[in-house]
């Protein structure tokens, strides 16, 4: 918005719009009038004014009326300020003006020079101005002969709040002394203030209705006993230029945004290309190795990449593979327990079996041999306790196994399933170590605003146990983490092609949840997910 000084006491008004148009009327005694209109950019102020009587009567000296005219009178100023109108601070101008009036057959030109000193703060407003230095040149008198009517004005307000105070002076041509107080109440879309003086009781309103101001204000001389009414407008050209200026600068910020996405999706497009290198070396690395296990989890860490049916069947047939060697193996071991007549033992890995590989033929046909065995209620029951027992065994075993493995999360969920013993606290104590270390990772992860990181670590936390802290911690880190799925995308890329799966999954993870239209997280977040969370 834009602000403006009140050269109260004179009659004379100074206007400080930046980017601003103002259009004022003023009326005088005895019919005078006066028209102005203020034009300014950020650092140009120009103003003209001109005032005039019409119709005056010319009397000869026996007070005859013999005819009439009008005088009137037009200024020029121009103002050149060391810089922006608008901004806080101290800001200095000067510039020339012209003038020249008329009355009857008698005329007046000069030249002059103005100054402004103007301090424009938070909460504050002062300025100091001197007018109407200059030389004049009369068509009666010459040059020199008729001088100028210079003018100094000092002023300043403060407000508090909305209300306001301040204080202010003018010398009119060495001849004119004024001092007054201002006193004003502002809001966001209108002034009302009050400026009595030693000569004058001036006061007024200015109005805002967006880019448009509406000024009224009334000055009553009470020396001489005659009051003069000014009305009029400004228009801020600010707000526009505000507006503009803000599209101007979205402009900028949109092709800088572009600019960046290029260079990510280059980015993207090298990295998928060292990642797909990557991926081939493992497809060749499977080709050569024997173990089908080893195998299958290089071809499923390289299918995250490659877009290959062939692919995807080999993937298929070793786990159909793999899954018929453990089956094989279990039935290995039923037979062989069952030749030996170990039919305790037998049953145990039949329950493995079916836990394994429900409603599977064999396993329940040897179950039923088994039972057949043991004619006896009692001998079944027995060897029925027994198997329960070993497959409880069997099952601490494997999960102890998995915790060796680092395989926690696996054997949490194997542990859940079993009955409260000794051996089993064992193991959970052992997981509460794994579960302080997860959350000193995430912890040590959200020291170094690596958020994503932290999130993976307390979601694993979560899954093994109910924990208050991680929860705490994981909607606060839900809450931080800003980054776009692009950048992520690119960091599971890196580390995919250095061989943590485990981390480019952590990634990728968050990457295809913040976009999960995107086929390309979503491919490469499943098919690492297969791998990961085995």
């Amino acid at each position: 918005m834009g602000f403006s000084f009140w050269y109260l006491g004179s009659g004379v008004n100074a206007f400080f719009f930046p980017g601003a148009l103002s259009l004022y009327h003023r009326e005088y005694f005895l019919g005078l009038r006066q028209e102005e209109i203020t034009f300014s950019t950020d650092r140009v102020w120009l103003r003209v004014r001109g005032s005039y009587i019409n119709d005056v009567e010319l009397v000869d000296d026996n007070g005859t009326v013999y005819g009439s005219y009008s005088p009137y009178f037009i200024g020029t100023v121009a103002m050149f300020s060391n810089r922006d109108l608008g901004r806080m601070g101290w800001a200095f101008g000067v510039g020339p003006g012209i003038m020249y009036g008329r009355i009857h057959n008698w005329q007046s030109y000069a030249l002059t020079l103005n100054a402004f000193a103007r301090g424009y703060f938070n909460d504050a407003e002062v300025l100091i101005t001197l007018q109407n230095v200059g030389l004049a040149y009369s068509s009666e008198s010459g040059l020199g002969k008729v001088f100028t009517l210079p003018e100094v004005y000092a002023g300043g307000k403060r407000f508090f709040g909305n209300f306001g105070l301040g204080l202010f002076s003018s010398v009119y041509a060495d001849v004119d002394v004024d001092v007054g107080v201002y006193a004003g109440f502002r809001l966001p879309f209108a002034e009302i203030y009050l400026a009595p003086s030693y000569k004058y009781l001036s006061g007024g309103m200015n109005l805002q209705m967006g880019s448009l101001v509406f000024g009224y204000s009334y000055e009553y001389v009470t020396a001489m006993g005659y009051g003069t009414h000014r009305i009029g407008f400004s228009f801020l050209f600010e707000k526009q230029r505000v507006f503009e200026r803000t599209i101007e600068r979205h402009g900028r910020i949109l092709a800088e945004h572009e600019r960046r996405l290029r260079a990510v999706e280059r980015k993207i497009k090298e990295m998928e290309d060292q990642a797909r290198t990557y991926a081939l070396r493992l497809v060749e690395d499977a080709q050569n190795t024997e173990d089908p296990v080893s195998a299958l989890r290089k071809l499923e860490i390289a299918a995250a990449l490659l877009k290959d049916s062939s692919l995807d069947s080999r993937i298929d047939s070793l786990k159909r593979l793999i899954t018929e060697n453990r089956r094989q193996e279990y039935l290995k071991r039923i037979r062989t327990l069952y030749n030996r007549k170990a039919y305790s033992d037998a049953l145990a890995e039949v329950y493995l079996m079916l836990d394994e590989f429900p409603e599977d033929p064999d396993a329940l046909k040897y179950r039923r041999l088994i039972l057949s065995r043991l004619k006896r209620k009692a001998s079944q029951e027995k060897a029925q306790e027994e198997a329960r027992k070993k497959v409880k065994e069997s099952k601490v075993q494997k999960a102890r196994r998995l915790l060796d493995e680092g395989r926690v999360l696996a054997a949490a969920r194997i542990l859940k399933e079993l009955p409260d013993s000794r051996e089993k606290r064992k193991l959970k104590e052992r997981i509460n170590r794994f579960v302080d270390d997860l959350m000193a990772k995430a912890k040590r992860a959200i020291a170094r605003k690596e958020y994503v990181e932290a999130k993976y670590y307390l979601e694993k936390v979560l899954k093994m146990e109910p924990n208050t802290e991680a929860s705490n911690l994981l909607t606060w880190v839900i809450q931080k983490m800003k980054e776009d799925a692009s950048t992520l995308y690119v960091k599971a890329l890196s580390h995919y092609q250095k061989g943590d799966v485990m981390k480019a999954y952590i990634y990728v993870k968050q990457a295809y949840e913040l976009d999960p239209e995107n086929e390309r997280y979503r491919n490469v977040y499943f098919r690492l997910k297969n791998v990961v969370e085995k």
